[in-house]
């Protein structure tokens, strides 16, 4: 007898063949298996169902339904349709997502224009499923854009441009003067530049010197001294995820270990968290010395407290870039759109 669980599974090995060609599918696939072996060890393959059919009934009522936080990073997630992000292609580690270090089962982060025709006592399970309104920029990306226009042409320099070059107040995203200071800088052209420049917005408020040394060594202005951040220094700002990739390699951590230790770190109680003991431990096993151990645990230690998770800026990155095309490709609908009365659904083609 197929059980809830199988049905997912077959559903998801079918959308495979369908959104990678066969050379991407010998990559994608080993993944999937990964992350469905996870699933069924953790039995939180209701959650995906729930949010299946929440997303699902969004739909069938006209309405956009999107998967935004660390949900993105995963490969079924994206193959089911609740995401747009794919995982894959960004490189996004999904073991985040499935972390037991609460105990708690996954929760879905699902934006949509019409939160308030759901009750969470009847329509979902408010444990797996959270509901956050779209803002109205958001709305207009959505709601306006020419359906797969956008989509298809994620790489056209203008509407990058778009980001740094015009009045980007009116994107999503870059509605704060230091986001659009940021773009200014980097000047990003692709999406994963785009989570950047919004990921730093995030990271300045906490870290302000990170920022700082990170923009000097982008833009030359300064050289960043050999023993300031140094993985800040050699390349783009490290995000959670590839912070739990080190741990992995340089410690041989289990990945829900690697992730108790980003979030310890990212609330500054590593001091009360276990898991120190044991990154300290890995690390003096796989490094040529005890100072390159320690010097490898300071790293992680100070990278790790401004972190922050690439899948959510990811998700939010391709709204911005649907809203800068809208803004760069059809200024007459955008302007309309922004002037339109809520609802915006009228104004879809």
């Amino acid at each position: 007898m197929q059980t809830a669980f199988d049905g997912l599974a077959e559903r998801c090995r079918q959308a495979l063949t369908g959104k990678y060609r066969q050379g991407r599918q010998h990559q994608a696939g080993p993944l999937l298996e990964s992350e469905l072996q996870l699933i069924q060890q953790q039995g939180c393959h209701d959650g995906f169902l729930e949010a299946e059919k929440v997303v699902r009934e969004c739909r069938q009522r006209g309405a956009v339904c999107r998967l935004v936080g660390s949900g993105c990073s995963s490969l079924v997630s994206y193959l089911l349709g609740l995401s747009d992000v794919d995982p894959v292609k960004f490189r996004l580690h999904y073991q985040r997502f499935y972390s037991t270090a609460d105990g708690l089962p996954p929760k879905f982060q699902l934006c949509t224009a019409h939160t308030d025709e759901f009750d969470p006592n009847t329509d979902f399970d408010p444990a797996l499923i959270a509901l956050r309104p779209m803002t109205r920029l958001e709305r207009i990306a959505w709601l306006t854009t020419v359906e797969g226009e956008a989509e298809s042409s994620l790489h056209d320099p203008s509407v990058y441009s778009a980001l740094w070059h015009e009045d980007a107040q009116a994107i999503f995203q870059f509605e704060h003067p230091d986001v659009r200071h940021f773009a200014a800088i980097l000047q990003p052209k692709r999406i994963r530049e785009v989570a950047t420049v919004t990921a730093l917005h995030h990271i300045e408020v906490t870290e302000p010197k990170v920022v700082a040394r990170f923009l000097r060594q982008r833009t030359g202005r300064q050289r960043v001294p050999e023993d300031q951040g140094r993985f800040i220094a050699r390349g783009p700002l490290l995000f959670q995820e590839q912070v739990m990739g080190f741990l992995r390699l340089w410690a041989g951590m289990p990945w829900n270990d690697s992730y108790e230790f980003v979030r310890a770190a990212a609330s500054h109680r590593l001091d009360q968290s276990g898991v120190t003991a044991a990154v300290k431990a890995g690390l003096r096993q796989k490094a040529s010395s005890e100072d390159e151990a320690a010097d490898r645990f300071l790293t992680l230690q100070s990278t790790a407290t401004y972190a922050v998770c690439l899948a959510h800026h990811v998700a939010n990155a391709t709204t911005s870039y649907r809203a800068a095309y809208l803004f760069r490709r059809h200024p007459d609908r955008f302007k309309a759109a922004a002037n339109e009365p809520l609802p915006v659904e009228a104004l879809t083609p």
